[in-house]
């Protein structure tokens, strides 16, 4: 198949996880998120590819928290009939998180949504929800990879006959 690495996160934030497909014959490219909706139209339906992200934590049931902006890629990708593969080490697996619900969910400072390059962009009061995550539900994902195997249509069982 032919793959696009997406990723939720700014581009400063580290290496992209592409070196496994620069090591076999499947063409794979780094994809900006910023553009990512856009892109989705443009690439990846014409290409018909996958959309493969990784995980910060995955569920029993196959939920997957990441960085924000992968929900909305599982929407797009369903949306676009486009597959979406979450990759991932079994160690981001934690079989006693039952479902996303059960995920403690880290909140960045809320000025980077108040404030604009040091400029008040909403009153100094205001509070703001800054995840640094979101949860993209078992139902959105076609299939999950670790080192152990693959689960695919994630759900409880594929989840437990791989991981317990």
């Amino acid at each position: 198949f032919c793959g696009r690495l997406a990723d939720g996160q700014p581009c400063s934030c580290g290496p992209k996880p592409n070196g496994q497909c620069s090591q076999s014959d499947n063409p794979c490219k780094p994809q900006l998120s910023l553009r990512h909706k856009r892109n989705m139209l443009t690439l990846f339906i014409f290409l018909g590819s996958w959309v493969i992200v990784g995980a910060d934590r995955i569920t029993a049931n196959g939920d997957v928290a990441n960085k924000i902006g992968t929900y909305s890629l599982a929407v797009l990708a369903r949306h676009h009939k486009v597959g979406f593969m979450v990759v991932a080490p079994s160690s981001t697996v934690d079989m006693a998180l039952a479902s996303g619900k059960d995920i403690p969910i880290e909140e960045r400072e809320g000025e980077e949504l108040r404030q604009v390059r040091g400029v008040q962009i909403a009153p100094a009061g205001v509070k703001a929800f800054n995840p640094v995550f979101d949860v993209t539900p078992a139902s959105l994902i076609d299939v999950i990879v670790t080192e152990k195997g693959v689960v695919s249509t994630p759900n409880l069982t594929g989840m437990a006959g791989l991981f317990s």
